[in-house]
Protein backbone atom coordinates (compact mmCIF):
# COMPACT_ATOMS: atom_id res chain seq x y z
CA UNK A 1 0.00 0.00 0.00
CA UNK A 2 1.28 3.40 -0.89
CA UNK A 3 -0.06 7.15 -0.09
CA UNK A 4 -3.05 7.72 1.13
CA UNK A 5 -4.06 4.40 1.36
CA UNK A 6 -1.32 3.28 3.28
CA UNK A 7 -1.88 6.20 5.98
CA UNK A 8 -5.72 5.13 5.77
CA UNK A 9 -4.38 1.25 6.97
CA UNK A 10 -1.69 2.52 9.71
CA UNK A 11 -4.78 4.84 11.03
CA UNK A 12 -7.65 2.09 11.11
CA UNK A 13 -5.35 -0.33 12.43
CA UNK A 14 -3.75 2.12 15.83
CA UNK A 15 -7.43 3.12 16.18
CA UNK A 16 -8.64 -0.04 16.61
CA UNK A 17 -5.74 -1.39 18.78
CA UNK A 18 -5.98 2.02 20.81
CA UNK A 19 -9.93 1.45 21.66
CA UNK A 20 -9.42 -2.90 22.47
CA UNK A 21 -6.43 -2.03 25.15
CA UNK A 22 -9.27 0.14 26.37
CA UNK A 23 -11.44 -2.38 26.50
CA UNK A 24 -9.36 -4.75 27.78
CA UNK A 25 -8.61 -2.20 31.32
CA UNK A 26 -12.49 -2.62 31.76
CA UNK A 27 -12.65 1.46 30.29
CA UNK A 28 -15.81 0.19 28.05
CA UNK A 29 -16.91 3.68 27.32
CA UNK A 30 -17.25 4.34 23.38
CA UNK A 31 -17.30 2.50 20.36
CA UNK A 32 -15.09 2.38 17.44
CA UNK A 33 -16.69 4.00 14.78
CA UNK A 34 -14.81 6.64 13.11
CA UNK A 35 -10.76 7.76 12.49
CA UNK A 36 -9.99 11.28 13.19
CA UNK A 37 -9.03 12.91 9.99
CA UNK A 38 -10.59 9.88 7.66
CA UNK A 39 -13.71 9.56 6.05
CA UNK A 40 -15.92 6.55 6.80
CA UNK A 41 -16.34 3.63 9.75
CA UNK A 42 -13.04 2.65 11.20
CA UNK A 43 -13.57 -1.25 9.70
CA UNK A 44 -14.42 -0.23 6.48
CA UNK A 45 -11.54 2.27 5.90
CA UNK A 46 -9.54 -0.93 6.90
CA UNK A 47 -11.39 -3.19 4.61
CA UNK A 48 -10.86 -1.12 1.83
CA UNK A 49 -7.18 -0.72 2.39
CA UNK A 50 -7.17 -4.69 2.67
CA UNK A 51 -8.89 -5.57 -0.47
CA UNK A 52 -6.07 -3.22 -2.38
CA UNK A 53 -3.60 -6.15 -0.60
CA UNK A 54 -2.87 -9.28 -2.95
CA UNK A 55 -3.59 -12.28 -1.29
CA UNK A 56 0.07 -13.96 -1.50
CA UNK A 57 3.14 -11.95 -1.94
CA UNK A 58 6.85 -12.51 -1.54
CA UNK A 59 8.72 -12.59 2.04
CA UNK A 60 10.89 -9.75 2.13
CA UNK A 61 14.09 -12.16 2.42
CA UNK A 62 13.76 -12.95 -0.78
CA UNK A 63 15.81 -11.54 -3.07
CA UNK A 64 17.30 -10.94 -6.81
CA UNK A 65 15.27 -11.72 -10.16
CA UNK A 66 15.84 -8.34 -10.75
CA UNK A 67 17.17 -8.66 -14.59
CA UNK A 68 13.25 -9.63 -15.22
CA UNK A 69 11.52 -6.78 -16.26
CA UNK A 70 7.91 -7.76 -16.21
CA UNK A 71 6.97 -6.49 -12.54
CA UNK A 72 3.86 -9.29 -12.41
CA UNK A 73 6.02 -12.15 -13.59
CA UNK A 74 8.96 -11.30 -11.41
CA UNK A 75 6.69 -11.18 -8.56
CA UNK A 76 4.90 -14.59 -9.27
CA UNK A 77 8.80 -16.27 -9.24
CA UNK A 78 9.60 -14.36 -6.04
CA UNK A 79 6.23 -15.44 -4.77
CA UNK A 80 6.88 -19.13 -5.61
CA UNK A 81 10.24 -18.97 -4.67
CA UNK A 82 9.30 -17.45 -0.75
CA UNK A 83 6.40 -20.22 -0.97
CA UNK A 84 9.04 -22.99 -1.34
CA UNK A 85 11.90 -21.46 1.78
CA UNK A 86 8.34 -21.46 4.13
CA UNK A 87 7.59 -25.34 2.70
CA UNK A 88 10.85 -25.96 3.34
CA UNK A 89 11.01 -24.86 7.20
CA UNK A 90 7.78 -26.38 7.75
CA UNK A 91 9.03 -29.51 7.12
CA UNK A 92 6.20 -29.87 3.96
CA UNK A 93 9.64 -31.37 1.93
CA UNK A 94 7.74 -32.22 -1.28
CA UNK A 95 6.17 -29.15 -2.06
CA UNK A 96 9.38 -26.91 -1.15
CA UNK A 97 10.46 -29.53 -3.99
CA UNK A 98 7.96 -29.48 -6.45
CA UNK A 99 8.02 -25.33 -6.20
CA UNK A 100 11.54 -24.60 -6.17
CA UNK A 101 12.16 -26.89 -9.21
CA UNK A 102 8.96 -24.94 -11.02
CA UNK A 103 11.18 -21.55 -10.51
CA UNK A 104 14.02 -23.29 -11.94
CA UNK A 105 12.13 -24.30 -14.94
CA UNK A 106 10.61 -21.24 -15.03
CA UNK A 107 13.60 -18.59 -15.07
CA UNK A 108 15.45 -21.19 -17.24
CA UNK A 109 12.52 -20.85 -19.99
CA UNK A 110 12.80 -17.12 -19.76
CA UNK A 111 16.50 -17.14 -19.96
CA UNK A 112 16.17 -19.04 -23.19
CA UNK A 113 13.35 -16.76 -24.57
CA UNK A 114 15.35 -14.10 -24.42
CA UNK A 115 18.12 -15.84 -26.76
CA UNK A 116 15.66 -17.27 -29.10
CA UNK A 117 13.80 -20.34 -29.80
CA UNK A 118 15.27 -21.16 -32.76
CA UNK A 119 18.93 -20.78 -31.08
CA UNK A 120 18.14 -22.79 -28.33
CA UNK A 121 16.64 -25.47 -30.44
CA UNK A 122 20.05 -26.32 -32.25
CA UNK A 123 21.71 -27.20 -28.67
CA UNK A 124 19.14 -30.28 -28.71
CA UNK A 125 20.15 -33.19 -30.94
CA UNK A 126 15.93 -34.14 -31.75
CA UNK A 127 15.09 -37.12 -33.14
CA UNK A 128 12.00 -35.52 -34.78
CA UNK A 129 10.51 -32.16 -35.30
CA UNK A 130 11.12 -29.51 -32.55
CA UNK A 131 9.24 -28.76 -29.71
CA UNK A 132 8.75 -25.26 -28.76
CA UNK A 133 9.87 -24.02 -25.98
CA UNK A 134 7.27 -24.20 -23.15
CA UNK A 135 6.94 -27.92 -24.53
CA UNK A 136 10.20 -28.81 -23.26
CA UNK A 137 11.57 -31.12 -20.26
CA UNK A 138 13.64 -29.20 -17.40
CA UNK A 139 16.85 -31.15 -18.38
CA UNK A 140 16.66 -29.87 -22.17
CA UNK A 141 16.21 -26.56 -20.36
CA UNK A 142 19.40 -27.32 -18.38
CA UNK A 143 21.17 -28.79 -21.10
CA UNK A 144 20.30 -25.59 -23.72
CA UNK A 145 21.08 -22.84 -21.10
CA UNK A 146 24.30 -24.71 -20.77
CA UNK A 147 25.12 -25.03 -24.27
CA UNK A 148 24.27 -21.51 -24.55
CA UNK A 149 26.40 -20.00 -22.34
CA UNK A 150 23.63 -18.64 -20.18
CA UNK A 151 24.59 -21.23 -16.88
CA UNK A 152 28.38 -22.21 -16.00
CA UNK A 153 28.95 -25.87 -15.24
CA UNK A 154 28.46 -25.65 -11.46
CA UNK A 155 24.99 -23.95 -11.78
CA UNK A 156 23.47 -26.59 -14.37
CA UNK A 157 24.23 -29.23 -11.80
CA UNK A 158 22.55 -27.80 -8.79
CA UNK A 159 19.68 -27.51 -11.90
CA UNK A 160 19.53 -30.46 -12.49
CA UNK A 161 19.42 -32.06 -9.15
CA UNK A 162 15.60 -31.17 -9.12
CA UNK A 163 14.96 -33.04 -12.23
CA UNK A 164 14.42 -36.19 -11.50
CA UNK A 165 12.27 -34.70 -8.54
CA UNK A 166 9.83 -31.97 -10.19
CA UNK A 167 7.08 -33.84 -11.20
CA UNK A 168 6.91 -36.08 -8.42
CA UNK A 169 3.66 -33.96 -7.76
CA UNK A 170 1.67 -36.85 -9.25
CA UNK A 171 0.71 -39.57 -6.96
CA UNK A 172 0.89 -42.22 -9.47
CA UNK A 173 5.23 -41.02 -10.69
CA UNK A 174 5.91 -41.20 -7.42
CA UNK A 175 4.75 -44.31 -6.58
CA UNK A 176 5.52 -45.82 -9.49
CA UNK A 177 9.67 -45.15 -9.46
CA UNK A 178 9.40 -45.23 -5.86
CA UNK A 179 10.67 -41.90 -5.17
CA UNK A 180 9.89 -39.32 -2.36
CA UNK A 181 10.78 -36.15 -1.49
CA UNK A 182 12.94 -35.56 1.26
CA UNK A 183 14.80 -32.69 3.06
CA UNK A 184 17.73 -33.51 0.77
CA UNK A 185 15.70 -32.71 -2.34
CA UNK A 186 14.20 -29.29 -1.18
CA UNK A 187 17.34 -28.55 0.13
CA UNK A 188 19.01 -29.17 -3.52
CA UNK A 189 15.99 -27.38 -5.31
CA UNK A 190 16.31 -24.21 -3.64
CA UNK A 191 19.84 -24.35 -3.94
CA UNK A 192 19.30 -24.24 -7.78
CA UNK A 193 16.75 -21.83 -7.79
CA UNK A 194 18.72 -19.63 -5.49
CA UNK A 195 21.39 -19.59 -7.86
CA UNK A 196 19.99 -19.03 -10.49
CA UNK A 197 17.43 -16.40 -8.96
CA UNK A 198 20.98 -14.22 -8.43
CA UNK A 199 22.68 -14.45 -11.85
CA UNK A 200 21.16 -12.37 -14.56
CA UNK A 201 20.56 -15.36 -17.14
Amino acid sequence: LKGDDYNSFVASVSTIRFVTTKWQHMDLAGAITRVRGFQGHVLTLLLNALRKCPDEAPARGVAGLEFIVDDEYRKVLCTDLSAAHSANMNGEWKAATVLAGSVIEALLLWGLEQVGEKAAQKTIPWKSKPLPLPEWHLSQYVNASEALGLIDKHTAIQARSANSYRNLIHPGRSARLQQVCTRGTAMAALAGAEELSLIHI
